[in-house]
């Protein structure tokens, strides 16, 4: 079975064709590095409130086997949280450049 990444990053404050931009390289790293990723914004829709997309990733995250943090997650209150709930998962994390 393919090993699953799932990826945490700033989404909110920047625009959507630079948030999926940084997100589609992601999904690169993590392909090339064997891994299948799982793309936050790939889940959720995007009429859905913060809190109802937080809990659908941190399901997601549970799931999956490492968390790659891209460079901006210290500026993404989402991806703080989802750091936080990795390391209590004993989830190994994957710093992006």
């Amino acid at each position: 079975m393919k090993k699953r990444w799932y990826i945490a990053g700033k989404i909110t404050g920047l625009g959507y064709s630079e948030a999926f931009n940084n997100f589609l390289c992601a999904e690169a790293f993590c392909r090339l590095s064997g891994a299948e990723p799982v793309n936050p914004m790939r889940l959720c829709n995007s009429n859905w409130c913060w809190l109802k997309c937080v809990a659908v990733c941190l399901y997601h995250l549970s799931q999956c086997q490492t968390v790659v943090l891209q460079v901006n997650w210290q500026d993404s209150r989402g991806a703080r949280i989802e750091k936080v709930v990795a390391e209590l998962l004993f989830k190994p994390i994957i710093f992006m450049w």
